[in-house]
């Protein structure tokens, strides 16, 4: 799985993994993916490979999906996850899966993920230093129901 370029994890927990990290974009990839899996989204008319990856893993987000971009280049391992705005649990437990795999990587992850005139908004959550991406994620989800307990969260 660290050979690819974009790896999905579905509404039922299904992890998908797609495309080559030497594929050129992580456009092409994403948008393929969404071809393939909702070819009836009327918005396919006007998506195509130019879109940016982050508009493509928001819609993808709408559709309940988790989606990690291995932006790993040059033998330097980064990846980025995208989330929306509410996760389910079973999805969560898969991904904390797939990031012990990727533990040793610069991890960033996008969350509340939303299109705003046309463009992809979310929050940015970083690893701090000597953090591994598996402890990032732990306290990127302890954060997260904090700020739900004190109602801060839709």
């Amino acid at each position: 799985m660290k050979d690819s370029k974009v790896i999905i994890i579905d509404k039922f927990g299904n992890i998908i993994p797609r495309g080559n990290l030497d594929d050129f974009r992580h456009s092409i990839t994403l948008l393929n993916y969404i071809k393939e899996a909702y070819p009836n989204w009327p918005i396919l008319k006007s998506l195509d490979y130019t879109v940016a990856p982050l508009i493509l893993g928001t819609i993808l987000v709408y559709a309940k999906n988790i989606v990690f971009l291995n932006t790993t280049k040059n033998n330097i391992l980064s990846g980025i996850i995208l989330l929306g705005k509410e996760y389910d649990k079973n999805q969560m437990e898969v991904l904390k899966g797939l990031v012990k795999e990727f533990d040793n990587y610069n991890i960033k992850i996008i969350s509340d993920l939303e299109l705003v005139d046309g463009e992809a908004k979310g929050n940015d959550f970083y690893l701090q230093p000597n953090e591994h991406a598996s402890e990032m994620l732990e306290r990127f989800l302890s954060e997260k129901e904090l700020e739900e307990d004190a109602g801060l969260h839709k």
